[in-house]
C-alpha cells in the first residue's frame, strides 16, 4: 500500500492518484477491521492504522474537514477499530469527530439534525446523520458519556423527514438548493444507514419496533434498487461505493434477533446471489475487478471505489456464511 493510500484507479495514472477521496479511505478502513473480525490476523489491524496515517496526510495533518458526512464515515470506521483492537486511542478520535460535528453542524434547520457541511449548514441529508446516529450510538455502548439524545435525534430526523413510513423509502436529504425541497434520489446507501442507526439504537436499548422499520426499509431497497439481484448502476465515482455500505447493515439485519424471517431469507438470498455475479462478471486472470454494476465486467479503468464496495460485499457475505454455520 502506497504511503497516501490506495491508488485511485486500475490501471494507475497520476492524474487519479492526485484526487484525495477522504470517504473512499475510510470505508477501506472499515474493510481492513472486518477482515481482521474474519481473519483474526493482527495485519489488517495494522493496515488499518496506515489508512488512518494516509488520510492525515492528505489531510493537511489532520483528521477534521468541511463535510460532516465525511468525518462520520471516518469516526465510524475508528471506532469499530478500537473496538476490535482494545486500542483506546482510536476511539479518542473517533469521539472528537463526533463531538465536532455535534458542535459545529448540528443545528434545528430543517429540524434537529446535523448539516452535510460547514459551508452549507441548512442542508440535512441522510448520509450525514445515518452515520452520526451510528457512531453517537456505538461510542455511547462503548464509553457511556450522553450521546444518546443526540443519536436518537439524527435517527428520529431521518425517520420522520426523510423516510416514508408506508414503503420504507429513504430519501436523500432536504435544502440542497437553499429552499425546503426534498430530493427523493433513491441511493442505497442512504437506505443502509437508516438500518444501521436503527440497529444501532437497538442495541442501546432493545426496541423491536426500530428492528421493523430496519426490515421494511430492506426491503424497500431490494425491491426498489436491486430488482434483477445486483444493485442498479449509481455511478462510477463516490456511487460505486454506494452498495457495499448497504451490505454491511443488510446483513447486520439479517442476523439480528427478532428479524422477521422472510425478510432475514431474502436479504440473505440477495447477498449470496449478487456476490456470485460478482464473481462470474469480474474475475480476471484470478483477479476480482468490480464495476458500478455487478452482472457484467468492468470497464477500464476501473475505480478504487468500487474495489472497496466490493471488499465491503464480500465481508458481509462471510459474515453471513459464519453466522449459518457454512464455512468461508
Amino acid at each position: 500500500m502506497p504511503l497516501l493510500g490506495y491508488h485511485m484507479s486500475y490501471p494507475t495514472s497520476l492524474r487519479a492518484d492526485l484526487e484525495f477521496n477522504y470517504w473512499w479511505l475510510a470505508h477501506a478502513i472499515d474493510a481492513a477491521v472486518d477482515a481482521f473480525e474474519r481473519t483474526g490476523d493482527d495485519a489488517h489491524l495494522a493496515r488499518a492504522g496506515r489508512l488512518h496515517r494516509a488520510i492525515r496526510l492528505r489531510n493537511g495533518g489532520r483528521l477534521v474537514n468541511g463535510y460532516f458526512d465525511d468525518m462520520m464515515w471516518l469516526g465510524g470506521a475508528l471506532a469499530r477499530l478500537g473496538e476490535v483492537s482494545g486500542e483506546e486511542r482510536w476511539l479518542d478520535r473517533a469521539d472528537h469527530l463526533w463531538h465536532v460535528a455535534a458542535e459545529k453542524g448540528w443545528n434545528l434547520r430543517h429540524g434537529a439534525s446535523l448539516a452535510w457541511r460547514r459551508r452549507q449548514l441548512d442542508y440535512k441529508n441522510a448520509p450525514a446523520n445515518g452515520p452520526f446516529a451510528i457512531l453517537g450510538a456505538r461510542l455511547e455502548r462503548l464509553r457511556p458519556d450522553g450521546r444518546e439524545g443526540l443519536a436518537r435525534a439524527a435517527f428520529d430526523w431521518m425517520h420522520v423527514r426523510l423516510r416514508d413510513d408506508a414503503t420504507g423509502f429513504v430519501a436523500d436529504g432536504i435544502g440542497r438548493e437553499g429552499g425546503t425541497a426534498r430530493d427523493d434520489w433513491a441511493f442505497s446507501y442512504n437506505h443502509g444507514v437508516y438500518i444501521g442507526a436503527a440497529l444501532a439504537l437497538h442495541r442501546l436499548r432493545p426496541d423491536q419496533r426500530l428492528v421493523a422499520h430496519a426490515s421494511l426499509t430492506a426491503v424497500d431497497l431490494l425491491d426498489r434498487l436491486a430488482p434483477d439481484g445486483v444493485f442498479v448502476e449509481q455511478g462510477t465515482g463516490d456511487g460505486a461505493l454506494f452498495g457495499g455500505i448497504a451490505y454491511r447493515h443488510l446483513v447486520d439485519l439479517a442476523t439480528t434477533e427478532g428479524v422477521p424471517p422472510a425478510v432475514a431469507e431474502r436479504v440473505g438470498g440477495f447477498v449470496s446471489g449478487s456476490v456470485a455475479a460478482l464473481q462470474r462478471s469480474g474475475e480476471r486472470r484470478g483477479v476480482l475487478l468490480a464495476g458500478p454494476r455487478w452482472d457484467a465486467p468492468a470497464s477500464l479503468p476501473a475505480t478504487l471505489s468500487a474495489q472497496i464496495g466490493a471488499v465491503l460485499a464480500v465481508e458481509a457475505a462471510a459474515v453471513l456464511e459464519r453466522s449459518s454455520g457454512a464455512p468461508d
